[in-house]
């Protein structure tokens, strides 16, 4: 199954400025998916208001899209609001951003001819916003893609634009203390935090600003890193980047490859080689039922 994130951690304490921040976030499903967007849009049939798919029952129409918004209350976690995709929907969801919810999802997800959710569900488009549970401050931005054919492909260079496009200009405006556009995260987690065992998300989350928390085909380096390498133009001299974007905070987008498909074990290597100093210590190990193979270097950073 294809797969694929873009994700940002961001230190937002004001509530105004969460949302805006997620707001935005949560309206870029025209231009990561734009072909899937325009097929939910344009359906006219009433859309089921279930958040979950695997009834096997019609949702929407024959080979159409299904979109949900789910909402989770921070003062009362237990209090879930779901509704089905609508333009009144969405302005109803970004009206209650400013109680700054504890995690926000949309879900844009392909239908088959009968208009039955795709494998249960699992085929479509995710954007999500949560806050850290204990510190509101922190604030992961998390796009998914499951989605299958054109659009459902990071070799393409139309895909890889839009995705790249999004997320830039997502950091250049948020300051983010990491980030990344890689197939191996998981949940938040980066295929590093996985493989080190560093525990909880939050953790991870919070120490962003000391260490890198991975390392993928794009990695957004937040600036206090990028002065502990040198700085941007030791990284542009590196020849481990093809790209190197400077950011406004101080930070640096680091685009391994210019396509996603000649991202190999050599890239991943010249990589893993700069970066290393940032890195957390200790020895990754495979996790025996990961389906995913991840992209890592299997020896200690501190090496």
């Amino acid at each position: 199954m294809p797969y694929f994130e873009a994700l940002l951690d961001v230190e937002v304490p004001e509530d105004g400025r969460f949302a805006e921040i997620a707001a935005g976030w949560l309206s870029q499903a025209a231009r990561l998916a734009p072909g899937s967007w325009e097929l939910l849009r344009r359906q006219r049939l009433p859309l089921s208001d279930a958040f979950y798919t695997d009834s096997g029952a019609s949702i929407g129409p024959p080979n159409g899209r299904w979109g949900s918004y789910r909402v989770t209350s921070r003062s009362r976690p237990g209090d879930i609001r779901s509704r089905p995709y609508s333009p009144e929907a969405h302005d109803q969801t970004l009206g209650e951003l400013g109680g700054r919810p504890l995690d926000v999802t949309f879900k844009v997800i392909e239908l088959d001819a009968k208009g039955v959710a795709v494998a249960d569900g699992a085929h479509g488009l995710f954007l999500h916003v949560t806050s850290d549970e204990d510190e509101p401050g922190w604030v992961q931005l998390r796009a998914v893609s499951l989605l299958r054919g054109e659009e459902g492909d990071l070799r393409r260079p139309d895909v890889a634009a839009r995705w790249c496009g999004v997320l830039l200009d997502t950091a250049r405006s948020v300051d983010p203390s990491f980030g990344h556009l890689a197939d191996d995260g998981k949940q938040g987690k980066t295929a590093l935090d996985r493989a080190l065992r560093r525990g909880l998300l939050s953790d991870s989350v919070r120490q962003g600003r000391s260490l890198l928390r991975g390392y993928s085909w794009v990695t957004v380096c937040p600036g206090e890193l990028v002065e502990r390498l040198g700085g941007v133009g030791r990284l542009e001299d590196s020849g481990a980047f093809a790209r190197v974007v400077p950011l406004p905070g101080g930070g640096a987008w680091l685009q391994a490859t210019d396509d996603y498909g000649a991202y190999d074990e050599a890239a991943v290597e010249r990589v893993f080689d700069v970066l290393s100093l940032v890195l957390p210590p200790g020895m990754p190990k495979r996790l025996p039922f990961d389906r995913r193979t991840p992209r890592l270097v299997w020896r200690p950073a501190a090496d």
